[in-house]
């Protein structure tokens, strides 16, 4: 699938996982201020505040998905020869939408999972949660070129995205961590 893609060394693409991340984070900024007024009034420990939090969060992270999902249809094309305008990769994307919308919701559930273990376990929590969190950003590293290149369901694509790591670095994996 992404045979005409080059060879690109695992740190490179880590690199670029990470970049990703802070960029998220940043923002996050707003979203975070807006949870921060919020919690108060429901009590961040109780269930009602972590379900406002993953609303608030959800409303930062899709953009970012559709975002991410644009650049990526953009660059498949390019990589294919072609030309892709930013209206064309908005157009594929909104008709992606559930996908997209789907992608999200596991994007922020499996997140809100692994700051709950952050948080309910001291030391154990912290090391499983950091290492659930590597394993799970580097199994997804192409869920979206492949909800891009092929219309498929978010599980498959997850499926794909492990397979597809495993194939290209797998064995390799250890030794550069």
């Amino acid at each position: 699938m992404f045979a005409q893609w080059p060879n690109v060394p695992l740190w490179i693409w880590i690199g670029a996982s990470v970049l990703q991340r802070f960029a998220w984070h940043r923002g996050l900024a707003i979203v975070g201020a807006l949870a921060a007024v919020a919690m108060p009034s429901v009590g961040y420990d109780q269930l009602q505040g972590k379900l406002l939090f993953a609303l608030i969060l959800q409303v930062g992270v899709i953009p970012m998905t559709f975002a991410n999902f644009m650049i990526a249809a953009i660059a498949d094309r390019h990589f294919r020869g072609e030309m892709m305008t930013v209206g064309e990769a908005l157009h594929l994307a909104v008709r992606r939408a559930p996908t997209l919308l789907a992608w999200s919701a596991m994007s922020a559930i499996v997140g809100l999972v692994l700051q709950t273990l952050l948080e309910r376990f001291k030391l154990g929590g912290v090391i499983a949660s950091r290492l659930l969190g590597l394993a799970w950003a580097l199994a997804t590293m192409f869920v979206i070129p492949i909800l891009v290149m092929e219309e498929v369901s978010v599980r498959d694509a997850v499926g794909k995205s492990a397979k597809t790591f495993k194939q290209q670095w797998g064995p390799s994996v250890p030794s550069d961590a």
